[in-house]
């Protein structure tokens, strides 16, 4: 959902916020690997976070501040079914064939209670509306 604001140079805040989560994201999927799968996380580690081992960091701890945005998850991956199956079942005029994922659609409208995603799913999804 965050890559249209990595690429928007416009909204230097958004975009800087994008890229510390995706950085959030995989330094703590690299720390829970780590243990199954040593050797390739340690060599990423070490070249895009720290000299230390990887083997050295604390577990990710469960932080409570993110618990209320958890009762978006089931909304939001419905919303994204949604847009993809209506991409694949609409034809495009122009090849003949489903549309694809990066192809414009406007017939869908972010539901009201994904507001606070709205901009970001309608640059993930292309939607025109």
């Amino acid at each position: 959902m965050i890559k249209g604001r990595i690429y928007d140079t416009g909204d230097q805040s958004g975009q800087r916020s994008a890229i510390f989560t995706c950085h959030k994201c995989f330094s703590t999927i690299l720390v829970l690997l780590a243990p199954i799968c040593p050797f390739i996380t340690e060599e990423l580690w070490t070249k895009i976070y720290s000299t230390e081992s990887i083997h050295l960091q604390p577990m990710p701890q469960l932080l409570g501040h993110y618990g209320e945005l958890t009762r978006y998850t089931r909304l939001i991956m419905d919303f994204n079914s949604t847009v993809w199956n209506k991409k694949k079942e609409t034809i495009s005029d122009e090849t003949g064939k489903p549309l694809s994922l990066k192809d414009s659609i406007g017939s869908i409208i972010v539901p009201p209670e994904l507001d606070l995603f709205k901009e970001d799913l309608k640059t993930m999804h292309n939607l025109k509306s």
